[in-house]
């Protein structure tokens, strides 16, 4: 990864670029790193949330409120989507995907969501 971060100023080193296209190619480059840097400053990040058995959602980003997770998640094999109202009762949903976490916390993250979809089925309904 970080050789491909040498890319952008080789291809400006060599190429004979002036003017608009030398503005456009920076700009384009400075885009480049902007979101090279954001990816990599998530990576650092070692726990996103954590989730009791009752289903309380307690988040380690600003960005998201703690809650409690409400039925109707989608579980699939690589992501999992959490719905979940937030402490203002505000109904949010959220994405899991499998690669964030290792595989006994994400089949675990499954089987709770799975369960709260079935709880809130009723024994009567199919």
């Amino acid at each position: 990864m970080a050789l491909l971060a040498l890319v952008p100023p080789l291809v400006l080193a060599v190429s004979p670029v002036t003017g608009q296209w030398l503005f456009l190619l920076v700009l384009l480059a400075f885009i480049y790193y902007w979101q090279w840097y954001s990816h990599f400053a998530q990576l650092r990040q070692s726990q996103q949330l954590t989730l009791t058995d009752s289903g309380q959602l307690h988040w380690f980003s600003p960005h998201n409120r703690s809650g409690q997770l409400i039925a109707g998640g989608l579980v699939a094999q690589y992501f999992v989507r959490l719905n979940w109202c937030d402490s203002a009762g505000k109904r949010r949903h959220s994405w899991v995907f499998a690669d964030q976490c290792d595989e006994l916390q994400y089949r675990t993250l499954a089987r709770l969501v799975n369960q709260s979809n079935w709880s809130a089925r009723g024994p009567d309904t199919l």
